[in-house]
């Protein structure tokens, strides 16, 4: 699919923007102070509290925000002809849980032009954004869904962020969309599918090889720069793969929490306590064992996956990093249950998968190097093979380009930020103030 191309088709997206407002008429009183800054209040914000009993000489005591009721207010601004349907609208923070939702409808109402929904902390700072922007007939919709995590230990707010551009096509009874995955404004993730008009009200919340198996086209490709240590935000199918890749790492973490416990623990039942001890560190050395780990034998170090469905074949594509070259592992998962997972993402019945990774060709299959932002073929050995060449084309006629040209071309085109509506520029989402 050409991004490009596909994403020109949404310049007719209505857009909507709006402007967070914390502490009403008194919001210029909010300052801040960095030493105030937690989960609940991320930006340290603070509102100054007057004892009145010295008229001549009041004395102030600020309070942190999420410690009192401030005023909210929530402003939408559409330039097309709309009607707000409110389905939750706080009048103040310091709740519990506080959640403002509103329907953007055309002025018959009879249509939806938008909808967003937002997640407070009680102090009023955003913590998610799920916004959808449609067209006037709603054959095309653009989704953006935004958690902001809060580091405990830099004290600063991550966004992980989903922004899915979808067209019913319904002269073809088709749904197309191409979705990007950011963390911390970094693209991890494309996924591009195709698959017969559904009705998602009837999704189930439990994924299988189903959903894959469903869908006439499908590509999507997780990408870090560095090996992965840490599950980054992606579309489901990368997520599930990069578990099975992170799994060596996550459960020795663990094992080694249980070893330090039980080291400091002071028990009369010593002997179970030893047996214990023994019996996690005779998992640590198997787990550590290279021939244990069907994950731990691809050429080079993980640095993402990517997951294509061709025709009735599922392939599933390892991606490693040795010596600045990127290596591409083709295996097949076709009809492995690679997919069927539970409610907790832990997969169910995978034999057949674990044998297909265990018993694949470790050989990549091509190998690729960044320069000017765009991925090149680069011989396995001396010359380019036909085999690698037609790897390389397959792999690239669903995502040309890598992520950084791909991420550029794409705010070159359009941006939610930017829509273009009409040869107007209009920013489509908005912003929180209290000053």
């Amino acid at each position: 699919m050409n991004i490009e191309e596909y994403l020109e088709k949404f310049k007719d997206i209505i857009p909507f923007n709006f402007q967070l407002i914390i502490g009403g008429p008194n919001s210029n009183a909010i300052i801040r102070d960095k030493k105030l800054i937690s989960n609940e209040n991320r930006e340290g914000k603070k509102y100054p509290i007057y004892d009145e009993e010295d008229f001549q000489d009041p004395t102030v005591e600020y309070v942190p925000i999420n410690e009192i009721d401030m005023q909210l207010e929530l402003a939408i601004q559409c330039a097309h002809s709309h009607y707000l349907k409110w389905e939750n609208k706080p009048e103040s923070t310091n709740k519990e849980t506080t959640e403002f939702e509103v329907n953007i409808l055309n002025e018959k109402s009879n249509n939806k032009l938008g909808l967003l929904h937002l997640n407070l902390t009680e102090a009023g700072d955003i913590s998610k954004i799920f916004c959808i922007y449609y067209n006037e007939d709603m054959t095309h919709q653009i989704i953006q869904s935004i958690f902001y995590k809060y580091d405990e230990e830099t004290k600063k707010v991550v966004p992980f962020e989903c922004l899915e551009y979808i067209f019913n096509n319904v002269k073809e009874g088709l749904e197309e969309s191409v979705s990007f995955h950011k963390e911390d404004d970094v693209l991890k993730c494309i996924s591009i599918s195709k698959q017969r008009l559904k009705n998602h009200a009837n999704d189930g919340i439990i994924f299988s090889d189903k959903e894959v198996k469903e869908k006439q086209e499908f590509f999507s490709r997780y990408y870090n720069e560095s090996p992965v240590k840490n599950i980054s935000v992606c579309d489901i199918t990368n997520y599930i793969i990069n578990k099975d890749f992170n799994y060596k790492f996550e459960k020795l973490e663990e094992l080694n929490r249980q070893l330090h416990y039980l080291s400091i623990r002071n028990d009369s039942e010593y002997v179970n306590t030893r047996q214990d001890y023994n019996r996690i560190k005779e998992e640590i050395t198997y787990i550590k064992d290279p021939k244990n780990d069907i994950f731990g034998n691809f050429y080079g170090e993980y640095i993402g996956n990517t997951v294509i469905k061709l025709g009735s074949k599922l392939i599933l594509f390892v991606e490693t990093l040795k010596d600045g070259y990127h290596y591409f592992t083709s295996v097949d998962i076709t009809d492995t249950n690679a997919f069927n997972v539970d409610i907790l993402h832990e997969r169910k019945g995978g034999a057949s998968y674990y044998q297909a990774i265990k018993n694949s060709d470790k050989n990549p299959k091509f190998k690729t190097k960044i320069e000017n932002d765009e991925e090149i073929l680069i011989p396995l050995g001396e010359n380019i093979t036909e085999e690698e060449k037609n790897y390389f084309e397959l792999f690239k006629s669903y995502c040309q380009g890598s992520f950084d040209a791909i991420e550029k071309k794409r705010k070159q085109i359009l941006s939610l930020y930017e829509h273009s509506n009409n040869k107007r520029k209009k920013k489509a989402i908005g912003k929180i103030t209290n000053n």
